[in-house]
């Protein structure tokens, strides 16, 4: 069973997924859709054939409009415009440098204001 992520918006939810997914005899798997874009597939095709060198690091900037990020919070109050957009791009990092494990993720950002806009929307 292939699941766009976040597989759940709970602990719970994905574990009981896992759990039925185990109990059917099914494979889950998250999809991460970034891959299958045009442009992400053919930056992976040039490194798989040689002609980008030996690629050491990678870096990725996100920007969400607050539309975006006030989105994601109706969603679920607890997620952060991180959680849903960030992890797209520590697997494409992942999946750019295959066979390279990473040493260090680095990631900045501000603090304070969607946490401030999800207890506002909670009241």
């Amino acid at each position: 069973m292939l699941v766009e992520k976040p597989i759940a918006l709970s602990i719970e939810d994905a574990n009981k997924m896992i759990a039925a997914a185990q109990q059917a005899g099914v494979e889950l798997r998250v999809g991460y859709s970034q891959r299958f874009k045009r442009s992400y597939l053919l930056g992976k095709e040039q490194i798989l054939q040689g002609r980008l060198g030996q690629i050491t690091g990678g870096m990725a900037r996100v920007y969400n409009t607050k539309a975006q990020a006030f989105q994601i919070l109706k969603r679920s109050p607890n997620a952060t415009p991180v959680l849903d957009v960030l992890t797209y791009y520590v697997d494409l990092i992942c999946w750019f440098l295959e066979g390279n494990a990473p040493v260090e993720v680095v990631a900045r950002a501000q603090k304070g204001y969607f946490k401030q806009r999800a207890t506002m929307q909670t009241i």
